[in-house]
């Protein structure tokens, strides 16, 4: 017997009934199974609804975070016991990897073998350029924006807003489109692009990946304490490219752990491990202006060993199934 929330039904039936997994559902959380989503905004309603769960004696609590920002991860400290799938990881706290972000990018591209195609057709190049398209507005971003301003082999775009990105997105210093422009408040937005309805952050920009060589990820969010992975990260995985994270402190180490390579081989990756903001964002930003400098004959060089990791990357990210592996767990656990 499984007890969620109603608002939760929608989500926890498609994961089930998905992957073929029997349940029943139950009236009250005593002796049930209780699955439980976090919400996105973070409230703290959910929490003490959630407080009046645990004191009805459930059977036991099993928590899905999708999105991983610091009052998720400060609620996680303060329930260690439970069970969570995590779409990343906290520092300290036994969890499942459930990376619903890296699942539905690839899923989308998976099958698009045209769209591969053009993301992976770019020739070695006689000098490195960097991609830093930066989202929305936040304090790592406005960093390595001001560091990396005057680097003309970096294509960067910002966007000068913490809210909604409707007045943002015809201004190509800000965003550039791939495809038709369309009517959007936020990149998680519905459009449509190659004949589907897709959010708008799980677009990779075809053009601007074929006319770079690295990419700059900044990710969602930087505090020390956790690690939280989306679509930003799996797209250069997918396009083949190497890449720098300006994100959360030791996630490069997880990534390994994931089963990625990172770029040690070639580039100083201790930034990541640096859990000072400015600092790890002043190293990551000298890296881009080493590798925008070598010249063809050391581009040269590091290509074949870059090949290799980027192939090795890019097998483990369409090969992997990121949910269900975890979700048979799941299973067993609800039986």
């Amino acid at each position: 017997m499984i007890f969620c929330f109603n608002e939760d039904r929608s989500f926890f039936n498609y994961i089930l009934e998905k992957d073929n997994i029997k349940y029943t559902v139950a009236l009250s959380p005593t002796d049930s199974v209780v699955l439980l989503h976090t919400p996105y905004p973070w409230t703290f309603s959910w929490a003490k609804r959630v407080d009046e769960i645990l004191g009805q004696n459930p059977s036991r609590v099993i928590v899905f975070v999708t999105e991983l920002h610091q009052p998720i991860a400060d609620w996680i400290n303060q329930h260690p016991n439970l069970e969570y799938y995590v779409a990343g990881t906290v520092n300290g706290i036994t969890h499942y990897n459930y990376m619903d972000w890296f699942a539905i990018t690839r899923d989308f591209y998976k099958n698009r073998t045209h769209l591969l195609q053009d993301l992976h057709r770019r020739p070695v190049p006689e000098q490195y350029k960097v991609n830093a398209l930066l989202g929305r507005k936040k304090q790592h971003r406005d960093l390595i924006y001001d560091l990396l301003l005057r680097n003309k082999q970096v294509t960067m775009t910002y966007m000068q807003t913490q809210h909604g990105i409707a007045d943002n997105v015809s201004d190509p210093a800000q965003f550039i489109w791939e495809g038709t422009p369309q009517s959007v408040n936020w990149t998680i937005d519905q459009i449509e692009y190659d004949g589907e309805q897709v959010s708008l952050s799980q677009v990779i920009p075809t053009e601007v990946y074929r006319n770079t060589d690295w990419c700059l990820v900044a990710e969602t969010n930087y505090q020390d304490g956790y690690v939280f992975f989306t679509e930003k990260t799996a797209k250069p995985i997918i396009a083949k490219r190497p890449f720098l994270i300006v994100g959360n402190p030791n996630s490069l180490r997880l990534l390994r752990q994931l089963g990625f390579q990172t770029f040690n081989s070639v580039i100083d990756e201790s930034y990541d491990t640096d859990r000072v903001l400015e600092s790890r964002v002043k190293k990551v930003a000298d890296q881009v202006n080493y590798l925008t400098s070598l010249d063809a004959w050391r581009v040269r060089t590091m290509h074949h060993r870059i090949n290799e990791i980027v192939e090795h990357n890019y097998q483990v990210m369409m090969s992997t199934d990121w949910q269900q592996t975890q979700l048979q767990e799941l299973s067993e656990m609800i039986r």
